[in-house]
């Protein structure tokens, strides 16, 4: 009887620690199921688009697509959608958690939100970029968008100061650091709609770059650097962009 009561209190505690691995391994499976199960909550963009000759007019049907702007990668699609009646889109999008590294940008879980605005006869053009934003709040933005006739053609692509080859983060690089995102889509138009000649449309380009460079300091360096860099793209589009012409 006393061996008994003895050894009563090893088998208690003994059968209380077995029981702490399995508790944790529960909780653990719990914890994982909602992960799985747990529908995704949808974060959400507002985009309005207006003209930028005459700001009380609104731009109902203009084409939104909304990213996020990756530095070293390409930018990963967000959620796209069309302007109504009052030239506004209500956008909404997968939200992300930084659980096993699965957020917008990997460990991080809040995207870094741009959107193009674009459409037929529209100047093709980018919001600001709303870094690191809270996914539980509601991107705002406005953008004015000019009319160009150039865009009248929906067959037409663009594809900014890259290459259509290269990736899309070098894409982005390039137009973050020249400055001329616009000329450049405008370029490839003027090329792709095959209504004026190589030469014409090249100095156009060079002419609307210069331009540019001449209207405000928004560029790395000034003014100066800008003239550089605007006279570099015209002798690259002069001596190479035969190689891409199909007219």
């Amino acid at each position: 009887g006393n061996d008994i009561e003895k050894r009563s209190p090893r088998i208690t505690t003994k059968s209380t620690m077995s029981a702490v691995p399995s508790l944790i391994f529960r909780i653990l499976q719990v914890v994982l199921l909602y992960i799985v199960i747990n529908p995704a909550k949808a974060g959400e963009i507002h985009v309005c688009a207006r003209s930028a000759e005459n700001g009380n007019h609104v731009i109902p049907g203009a084409n939104i697509v909304c990213r996020d702007d990756d530095r070293w990668s390409d930018d990963d699609w967000m959620a796209s959608g069309i302007t109504e009646s009052n030239g506004c889109a209500e956008l909404y999008y997968e939200t992300k958690s930084s659980w096993w590294c699965r957020g917008w940008d990997g460990c991080w879980a809040n995207p870094d939100i741009k959107c193009e605005v674009s459409g037929t006869c529209l100047q093709p053009i980018n919001t600001v970029t709303k870094n690191n934003f809270n996914q539980g709040n509601t991107a705002h933005f406005m953008v004015n968008v000019e009319a160009n006739p150039d865009f009248c053609n929906d067959s037409v692509t663009w594809d900014g100061c890259g290459l259509e080859i290269m990736p899309d983060f070098l894409t982005d690089i390039a137009d973050e650091i020249s400055g001329f995102q616009e000329q450049c889509n405008t370029h490839d138009v003027c090329l792709g709609n095959c209504l004026k000649s190589r030469h014409t449309c090249d100095q156009e380009f060079i002419n609307e770059m210069h331009a540019e460079c001449g209207d405000d300091d928004d560029h790395y360096g000034g003014d100066a650097l800008c003239q550089f860099l605007a006279t570099l793209y015209g002798i690259a589009v002069t001596q190479f962009g035969g190689l891409f012409y199909n007219c």
